[in-house]
């Protein structure tokens, strides 16, 4: 089945499972339950996969990969968030000393 024909089948799905992961988020997320299934979708079917297929177990194998990628995509924001928030981009960089004998 090609990711264009299994997406319509488990979109429903998806969306509930990503409105679960958002609830249990802390307030000021800027992604909705649709933008957290599109991002899932881009990355599990990437085009650098080796075919143009997703292979799954079943649908509870699919779901349960879905559900990994959104929590792996929602602790890559957070971490992105706190980095931000921790040095703003800026570094200051320090030549370099002698070591002290």
């Amino acid at each position: 089945m090609t990711p264009a024909e299994l997406l319509p089948l488990v979109y429903d799905e998806l969306r509930k499972l990503a409105a679960a992961k958002l609830a249990a988020e802390q307030p000021g997320q800027t992604l909705d339950a649709s933008a957290l299934v599109h991002e899932v979708w881009l990355r599990l079917a990437s085009p650098g996969r080796e075919s143009g297929e997703l292979s799954f177990q079943d649908r509870t194998h699919f779901l349960r990969t879905a559900a990994t990628a959104m929590r792996r995509i929602l602790v890559d924001r957070a971490r992105a968030k706190q980095t931000a928030k921790r040095d703003g981009g800026r570094r200051v960089e320090l030549p370099d000393l002698a070591a002290p004998l």
